[in-house]
């Protein structure tokens, strides 16, 4: 056939769109060349002169991008995403991908959203639950698919989904599946139409909930009908076909038309951002309603803003979460150190209000005494260089509210 064709025969393993096909397990040694891709290309970047800010910005767009391609696919193994974890890591803090001991602030603070303290990364072994949760999305919202036809025809054997169970058999991907069962149930919802292809007793179509969390293993005998039944089945001559003995039942259903073969395919709904179940699945608000929520700092809006400068906006974020940690300054220290260092003597400096003490110092009478000072000797302070280089520019005003919302902080946040 290969000599007619002109074809080469293939062996696995082989590649497909750059990812590996092999009908073996995926291990840590079939993800090692990956893995060597992701170590190649931060060794190409170490050697450019790149900001903090710059680093954030290419771990977020190519390296999550890299490991996020095949995440959607693969149910890659927990040492990988930890593996991939600390090469950033190292990165950013050290530039070499050796190990990142004395990073400033910790990985799993910087995987947090920008209004919760952190620079917007996500961690990429919790943030694998989306991906699995999308692939099950898309066998059931993609019902006309090649991938949804072969998986219904050849591993789940023509099975509802819900009637599958785990199974030493099934690929890693597979039993991932079938194991978020209970999960699932909390972000799908079905829109009954001709209901052929719902299920009666497992899908979350009626307000009641999914029927067999309801009636337990004896509702199949109690309705007269099968666990494998779809909602169709359960229909005769246009009307829910229940017996007589399940009155109760046949009054809440009332409320509930049964379906016709000309109100078209079911369709399933996920979980949206306000609660409501919507068409369109979305990784963000999935990963919002998955993972644990920190609280919100009050000085998010201070560092990131739209005219941010973002390697400023990075070393003021660095200050702000070193202050956030160690509590270690308020507004009275830093009038005594202003006091102290720049010889204001028995010059009233106005605290009481933030703004009036932000605008005696850096814009009043004080400012020859201060403001110059301040930029030469506390140059090397991340949070006021930061600052003072944004002011050089156009966004003048803009950096004047986010220092008078700093000091606001400063001062209810570490007040003596």
């Amino acid at each position: 056939m290969a000599d007619l064709s002109g074809f080469k025969r293939g062996s696995f393993p082989t590649r497909y769109l750059g990812l590996p096909l092999d009908p073996k397990k995926i291990n840590m040694a079939t993800l090692q060349p990956f893995l060597e891709r992701i170590t190649s290309k931060l060794h190409s970047w170490t050697v450019k002169c790149l900001s903090f800010a710059g680093k954030v910005k290419l771990i977020y767009s190519v390296i999550y991008g890299m490991v996020n391609f095949w995440s959607s696919v693969f149910a890659l193994p927990k040492r990988f995403y930890e593996k991939v974890d600390s090469l950033c890591a190292s990165f950013l803090w050290k530039n070499p991908t050796s190990p990142s001991s004395g990073a400033r602030v910790s990985w799993s603070d910087i995987c947090k959203p920008k209004k919760e303290g952190g620079l917007g990364l996500r961690k990429l072994e919790e943030f694998d639950l989306v991906f699995k949760l999308k692939r099950l999305w898309n066998f059931f919202s993609n019902s006309g698919s090649l991938w949804v036809g072969w998986l219904s025809h050849n591993r789940f054997y023509d099975k509802n989904y819900w009637l599958v169970n785990d199974s030493q058999r099934f690929s890693t991907t597979i039993r991932v599946m079938l194991q978020l069962k209970p999960l699932l149930t909390q972000f799908l919802r079905c829109s009954v139409g001709d209901g052929h292809r719902a299920s009666f007793w497992y899908d979350y179509w009626t307000d009641l909930g999914p029927l067999f969390q309801m009636f337990g293993s004896t509702g199949s005998r109690q309705l007269q009908v099968p666990l494998s039944a779809s909602i169709s089945d359960a229909v005769v001559n246009g009307n829910w076909g229940f017996p007589d003995r399940a009155v109760t039942f046949q009054i809440v259903m009332s409320t509930t038309t049964a379906p016709f073969s000309s109100s078209g395919p079911d369709v399933y709904l996920w979980r949206g951002q306000t609660g409501g179940f919507v068409l369109d699945f979305s990784t963000r608000v999935t990963w919002d309603r998955l993972r644990a929520a920190s609280p919100v700092v009050t000085w998010s809006d201070v560092v990131w803003f739209k005219e941010e400068i973002p390697h400023c906006s990075f070393v003021t974020w660095l200050a702000m979460f070193a202050m956030q940690a160690r509590s270690l300054i308020n507004i009275s220290t830093l009038i005594a150190r202003l006091r102290l260092e720049f010889g204001l003597g028995s010059v009233v400096v106005s605290f009481q209000h933030p703004l009036l003490l932000y605008k005696q110092l850096f814009f009043g009478a004080l400012s020859t005494k201060v403001f110059i000072p301040i930029r030469l000797r506390l140059s090397s302070s991340y949070c006021f260089r930061s600052l003072f280089t944004a002011s050089s520019g156009a966004s003048v005003m803009r950096v004047s509210s986010g220092m008078s919302l700093l000091l606001h902080w400063l001062s209810s946040s570490w007040s003596a």
